[in-house]
């Protein structure tokens, strides 16, 4: 597991630095998950804890996260 989560976060840095690109790291899991927070921290994105989320409370946040 920590050779994956090694190399999400390589590729999230390195489509940061070749893009520029903004983005969302959207975390469903029951409770927070630090890997998650970690890989938004690596894009430079915004992490957004929404545990259970549906498609109303995703639609509803991504569209608030956007404006």
């Amino acid at each position: 597991r920590a050779p994956a989560t090694e190399d999400a976060a390589e590729a999230a840095r390195a489509l940061r630095l070749q893009t520029g690109a903004r983005g969302m790291v959207i975390d469903t899991s029951p409770r927070p998950h630090r890997l998650a927070r970690e890989l938004a921290a690596d894009l430079d994105a915004l992490y957004l804890p929404l545990p259970n989320a549906d498609a109303h409370r995703l639609q509803t946040a991504v569209a608030a996260a956007t404006v």
